[in-house]
């Protein structure tokens, strides 16, 4: 097994683009009425962007940190938390360490590879994750962004990369994952292993609907970390396509913060259960 480093080859990786930046939920291209709902999010995206100074009105007690990422996903992320009463405030990864304090509630990394390349090309960017949630912030890992949450994620051939360690598990991925299900994606039913407050409304046994986009499977001792599991394989053609019973969505704490990594993608169908998540990893 080799552990990769970021002084290593990035194309050892050989990762894709993004886990399904190209298209919503339907599992295939977005229509002209879902197009216009992103042309208007990404204006609500584009007003995140803006510093802290232009929201010296709003309550810092909700702010949120999103990582910008090349993800479809993003402006539904923004639109959804603003909706909930959040301000969210898009960060560039490399802005992080000197960004990302105090101010802010919590943190949302989204989906596509660029989390892992972040993390690879940073190596500060661990601990100032950790840091953060540490002492009290919270953070919300979606498919890509959930890659980075765990210890470890696993990739092609037993490539192994040392995430961030903010919960005992590792993410499993694989390269056709991602090429697969980019502008192919699909509603997955995900059996819920446990009731939990980020899963209102939901008891133990029943499935819910969520987004899928080739996000990871998790491996972890820690039962008691998992909410939701695979009830499907994936498309027969894939590597290690065979997921069904694997862990899917996780919640616990590292340290004094609270930690969700979610494999599927709440924002295009779920906006509700991003929007738990949220308040409950603000506390």
């Amino acid at each position: 097994m080799t552990r990769l480093t970021p002084a290593l080859p990035l194309v050892i990786l050989g990762l894709a683009a993004c886990d399904g930046c190209r298209s919503e939920d339907s599992g295939a291209v977005l229509d002209s009425e879902a197009e216009a709902d992103v042309d208007a999010d990404t204006d609500a995206d584009s007003d995140a962007d803006s510093d802290a100074d232009s929201d010296a009105d709003t309550d810092p007690d909700r702010w949120v940190a999103l990582v910008r990422t090349s993800s479809s996903g993003v402006p539904y992320i923004v639109s959804s938390l603003e909706d909930a009463g959040w301000t969210v405030h898009t960060l560039e990864a490399q802005d992080l360490a000197a960004e990302l304090d105090a101010r802010y509630r919590l943190m949302v990394y989204p989906g596509s590879s660029d989390p892992i390349y972040d993390l690879l090309w940073d190596s500060s960017l661990d601990d100032t994750i950790r840091a953060f949630v540490g002492e009290g912030g919270g953070f919300i890992g979606i498919c890509g962004g959930a890659l980075v949450g765990g210890d470890t994620m696993v990739y092609d051939h037993g490539v192994t990369v040392g995430t961030v360690g903010l919960l005992p598990a590792s993410a499993q991925q694989r390269s056709d994952w991602y090429s697969h299900y980019t502008g192919n994606t699909e509603r997955f039913d995900w059996e819920v292993v446990q009731g939990h407050q980020i899963l209102p409304m939901l008891a133990q046994g029943e499935t819910t609907e969520i987004t899928y986009a080739g996000g990871p499977a998790f491996e972890t001792d820690e039962e008691s970390l998992v909410l939701l599991r695979f009830t499907q394989d994936l498309d027969p053609g894939l590597t290690d396509h065979q997921v069904t019973g694997q862990a899917a969505l996780l919640a616990g704490s590292y340290l004094d913060g609270r930690v969700v990594l979610s494999s599927p993608h709440p924002e295009y169908s779920r906006q509700d259960l991003l929007q738990a998540w949220a308040s409950w990893v603000a506390r």
